[in-house]
């Protein structure tokens, strides 16, 4: 488990889970982001053997150009949503949950914790 807290003495307000489609239980989740048709490094011989929680991978799924606008707006959705609720959850869903999720769900973490918000990323399949 991944946690990115901007101050270790405060509480997470943001959970973000990434998982895929066929997770034995995936994490209920108030918002979902389904990253299954971006770029996916399952192909890639040098990339195989790592997941989405390794900075190689992060910056091929961030070569699809999809990428920076899901990232900028739920970093949008979310700051304007923290200043009214305490706490929700953000599932991000691909096919297999090894690659584009996790890279997407560390990538918009950390956009979060650059706008001030308290975040803690969980990986379920990568655990």
């Amino acid at each position: 488990m991944t946690t990115l807290f901007r101050d270790h003495n405060t509480l997470a307000r943001v959970g973000i889970y990434s998982y895929g489609l066929k997770s034995p239980q995936p994490p209920e989740t108030l918002y979902e982001i389904d990253v299954s048709n971006l770029r996916d490094p399952q192909g890639q011989k040098n990339l195989r053997s790592l997941d989405g929680r390794d900075s190689q991978v992060q910056a091929w799924v961030l070569g699809d150009s999809r990428s920076a606008a899901i990232i900028s707006n739920v970093s949008l959705i979310v700051t304007d949503l923290t200043r009214r609720v305490n706490w929700f959850t953000i599932g991000v869903r691909d096919v297999h949950g090894k690659y584009t999720a996790p890279a997407m769900a560390e990538s918009i973490a950390a956009s979060l914790v650059a706008c001030g918000i308290d975040v803690i990323v969980r990986h379920y399949g990568l655990e």
